[in-house]
C-alpha cells in the first residue's frame, strides 16, 4: 500500500455509506460542502458549530450544550436569540444546496440520516486502513491547524479546541508508532518516522529511523542533517541533547559501522501493552530534619509529581501498597528486569534549602537503576519534575520525546512566595475540615489576586466552591456559590486547556450548576487527555454517573480497576454513588464498606442501598447511625431534625435524571427517614464577559 491509496480508502468509506456525503474540512480553518457544491456559510459560529455537530455525528446536541460552547459570554437570553439566528443561517445555506439532514429540534440539534465525511476523521480511518495521507508527511503539527483561526471564537469553544487538537495529535502518534515498528514494507515504516517527526519534531525513534535509511541508502550526509537539525532543536528549545542511543548511532555512521536493518528497530517504538508496560511506584518521602514549611512542599511536590507522571502511557504508576501485594517477593529468582520499580526518595534540610536523593530501584531483584541528587526549591520543582520522568524513562530504555516530556511536565509561571501560599492553602484544603476551608480560601484567592496566570489555584478554589456543602453538613448549595465555582473552573481551563485534572474540575463546576450536557463533553475531555490516571476514571465514571450515562461510567470504572486492584478508601467512596446509580446495589454495599465512612455522606447512600437490596432492619439501623452522625457534626443555621439532614442529603448531589434522585429518595425514605418531595433546581448561566 503506498500514499496513491490514501483518497481512495476515503472513497471507499463514501461508497459505502451511499449518496452524496456532506465534506467537512477543519484542517486549516472551515469548510463545507455537500457533493460537488460549497455550503455557503458565511458566520464563523455557524460554521464551527457545524462543525461540532459533524465531529458528533449521530448525536444530538441540546441547545444548552451549544450555548454554552459558543455564547458563554453572553447573557443566556441573548445567547439563545443568537443560537436561532445561527440555526436560521445554516437551515439556509442547506437548503440551498439541497442539502436535508440538518436537524434543529425543540430540544436539539442534529445531523440526521447523511453520511459526514470530516478530514480529520479520514485521517484515522486512513491510518487505521494502513495508509498514511499524504498531508501528514506534507504538513508540520497537522493537528494544531484543526480550525486555524476559530481559536478566540468564544473561551469555552477556545478549551474545547486546543483539547480535541491535543487528543488529535496523541491519536495519530500512536497509530503511527505501531505502523512504523509493525510488519509493514520499509518505505511504509520510513514514511510513518517522517509522518511522526512532523507531527513531533523531537521524536527521537522517528528521527533514528530516518537516520538508518538515509544511511541505508548512501546518503549520508542526509543523515546527519538529520541529526543536526534535532541537535539544534533539542538544544534551543529543550536545553538538552539528543539520547544516548542516537548519538552512537551517528557516531557508527560516521565510522561506516554496519547498521541494524531499517524495519527492525533495536526496541518498540509504541508504549507497550497495559501487561508489558513497567510499574512505577512512588512511596512517600523519608523527611529528615525539616521545618514545617519544607514538609508540605515535599507532599506536594509528591503529588504535583505523581500527576505529572502519570500522564505518560509508556509505564503506569501504581500504589506501593499494591505493588507489594501483586509484585513477585523481593529477592524472587528472576532474571533480568522484573518491570515493577520503586523511586524513593529521601530529604533533608539545610540553610540552603531542601536536599532530596531519589533512586530507582528494581523491586524484585533490588538493583539500583539510578540515582540522583537534586536541591529542591519552588523555583526549580517544575523542572526537577522533567529531568525524573527524563531520567526514569533513560533507565528504563524508554523513549519519549523531549516536547512530550516538556508538555507533561509543564512549569506554570509564579514566584516563591506565591507558590508557598498555595501549598499551605492546599494543605489546609486537604484536611477537609469545614472550619479550615474559609483560611484556604482566602488564600486562594489572594494568589489569583497577585497572579492570574496560574491555574491550579483557580482549581482549588473551584474544588472548594463545590466541596463545602458536603464538608459542612447543614450547608446548602446555592446558585451564587455554583456560579462562583463555574467562572474558577472556566478560568482554570482557559489557562491551561490540555490539563486533563482542569477539565475534570470544570466538568464537576458545570455538573453542580445544572449545566449536565456541558459537563457531558468536559468529562470526556479529562478522559481522553489522561486515560491512564485512575483518580480520573474514578472521578468521570462519578460524574457521569450523576448524569445519566451509566454505560460509560461502567467503562471507566472497570478501567480503574484493571489500572489499580485495591482501590483507595476515596475510590471506594466514589464507587458507592456510581455503582447504586447504576442499580449495582450488591456493588454499591460492597464499595461502602470498603470506604469506610471516610465522606460523612456514605451512610446515607448504604442507608438507601441496604432497603433496595430488601434488608429493612440493616437500613433502619444504618439510617438511625447516619442521622446521628450528621447531627452531631451541624452547620447549619436551622435545627438538625431528621427532616432537614434528609433534604440536606439528598439536594448534595447533581444527579440529572429526576428517576435516579428518587430511587435515592425512596431508599433513605424506606430506611425509615423523612420523605421530602424533589425540588427543581434552574441551571446557573454563566457571562464570562
Amino acid at each position: 500500500m503506498g500514499l496513491g491509496q490514501a483518497e481512495s480508502v476515503a472513497e471507499q468509506f463514501a461508497r459505502q455509506a451511499g449518496g452524496a456525503p456532506l465534506s467537512v474540512n477543519l484542517l486549516g480553518g472551515c469548510s463545507l460542502t455537500f457533493g460537488d457544491r460549497p455550503v455557503d456559510v458565511r458566520g464563523r459560529k455557524a460554521k464551527a458549530c457545524m462543525a461540532y455537530l459533524a465531529l458528533h455525528h449521530g448525536q444530538s446536541m441540546s441547545r444548552e450544550r451549544l450555548v454554552g460552547l459558543f455564547w458563554s459570554e453572553s447573557g443566556e437570553e441573548k445567547a439563545r436569540a443568537s443560537l436561532r439566528q445561527t440555526i436560521r443561517e445554516l437551515r439556509d445555506a442547506f437548503e440551498a444546496v439541497g442539502f436535508k439532514g440538518f436537524n434543529a429540534e425543540r430540544l436539539g440539534l442534529e445531523i440526521q440520516g447523511a453520511e459526514v465525511k470530516v478530514d480529520t476523521v479520514d485521517l484515522f480511518r486512513s491510518l487505521e486502513a494502513g495508509v498514511i495521507p499524504g498531508s501528514l508527511l506534507e504538513q508540520q503539527r497537522l493537528a494544531e491547524s484543526v480550525l486555524a483561526g476559530y481559536e478566540e471564537l468564544d473561551p469555552s469553544f477556545r478549551i474545547w479546541l486546543l483539547a480535541y487538537r491535543q487528543t488529535s495529535t496523541d491519536r495519530l502518534i500512536r497509530n503511527l508508532e505501531a505502523m512504523m515498528d509493525g510488519a509493514v514494507p520499509p518505505r511504509m515504516a520510513r514514511d510513518a518516522a517522517q509522518a511522526l517527526l512532523n507531527l513531533d519534531p523531537t521524536h527521537e525513534v522517528a528521527c533514528r529511523h530516518l537516520i538508518r535509511a538515509k544511511a541505508d541508502a548512501g546518503d549520508t550526509a542526509g543523515a546527519l542533517k538529520i541529526y543536526k537539525t534535532l541537535w539544534d532543536l533539542l538544544e534551543t528549545d529543550y536545553d538538552t541533547e539528543p539520547a544516548a542511543e542516537t548519538q552512537a548511532l551517528v557516531v557508527s555512521i560516521k565510522l561506516g559501522d554496519d547498521l541494524a536493518p531499517v524495519h527492525a528497530p533495536a526496541e518498540p517504538a509504541n508504549p507497550p501493552t497495559t501487561a508489558e508496560r513497567p510499574q512505577i511506584a512512588v512511596p512517600q518521602v523519608r523527611m529528615i530534619e525539616l521545618a514545617e514549611l519544607q514538609t508540605d512542599r515535599l507532599l506536594c511536590f509528591r503529588h504535583e509529581l505523581l500527576a505529572c507522571l502519570v500522564r505518560f502511557r509508556e509505564w503506569q504508576i501504581v500504589d506501593h501498597g499494591e505493588m507489594q501485594r501483586v509484585a513477585p517477593a523481593p529477592g524472587a529468582d528472576r532474571r533480568g528486569d522484573s518491570g515493577c520499580y520503586i523511586v524513593e526518595s529521601s530529604a533533608y534540610g539545610s540553610q540552603t534549602g531542601t536536599h532530596l536523593v531519589l533512586t530507582l530501584r528494581d523491586f524484585v531483584n533490588s538493583s539500583y537503576v539510578w540515582s540522583e541528587r537534586f536541591d529542591l526549591s519552588v523555583a526549580n520543582w517544575f523542572d526537577v519534575q522533567r529531568e525524573i520522568a527524563r531520567r526514569i524513562a533513560a533507565a528504563l530504555r524508554i523513549n519519549i520525546s523531549a516536547e512530550r516530556i516538556t508538555r507533561l511536565a509543564r512549569r506554570p509561571n509564579l514566584t516563591v512566595a506565591l507558590h508557598d501560599r498555595w501549598v499551605q492553602g492546599q494543605a489546609l484544603f486537604n484536611g477537609y475540615r469545614a472550619d479550615e476551608f474559609g483560611q484556604a480560601e482566602a488564600i486562594f484567592r489572594s494568589i489569583t489576586e497577585r497572579d492570574d496566570g496560574f491555574s491550579p489555584a483557580f482549581s482549588s478554589l473551584a474544588q472548594l466552591k463545590n466541596s463545602r456543602h458536603l464538608a459542612a453538613p447543614g450547608k446548602w448549595r446555592s446558585s451564587d456559590t455554583e456560579a462562583e465555582s463555574l467562572v474558577f473552573a472556566q478560568r482554570a481551563a482557559q489557562i491551561d486547556p490540555i490539563d486533563s485534572r482542569a477539565q475534570l474540575c470544570l466538568a464537576w463546576s458545570q455538573a453542580m450548576a445544572g449545566m449536565y450536557d456541558a459537563a457531558h463533553p468536559s468529562f470526556h475531555s479529562a478522559v481522553a487527555l489522561n486515560d491512564g490516571d485512575p483518580w480520573t476514571l474514578t472521578s468521570a465514571a462519578h460524574g457521569l454517573a450523576f448524569l445519566g450515562d451509566m454505560d460509560q461510567a461502567q467503562l471507566l470504572e472497570r478501567q480503574m480497576l484493571g489500572l489499580v486492584q485495591m482501590p483507595s478508601r476515596t475510590q471506594w467512596a466514589y464507587l458507592v454513588g456510581t455503582r447504586f446509580l447504576h442499580g449495582d446495589y450488591a456493588g454499591s454495599l460492597e464499595a461502602a464498606g470498603a470506604a469506610q465512612d471516610i465522606i460523612s455522606n456514605l451512610p446515607g447512600w448504604k442507608a438507601a442501598t441496604l432497603h433496595h437490596l430488601g434488608r429493612h432492619d440493616e437500613a433502619r439501623a444504618e439510617m438511625r447511625r447516619f442521622l446521628t452522625l450528621i447531627r452531631n457534626n451541624w452547620h447549619g443555621t436551622e435545627a438538625s431534625g431528621d427532616e432537614a439532614i434528609i433534604r440536606w442529603f439528598l439536594h448534595n448531589f447533581p444527579i440529572h435524571r429526576r428517576s435516579d434522585w428518587e430511587r435515592l429518595r425512596d431508599g433513605v425514605h424506606g430506611a425509615g427517614a423523612p420523605f421530602v418531595h424533589h425540588e427543581e433546581r434552574r441551571p446557573v448561566h454563566i457571562a464570562l464577559g
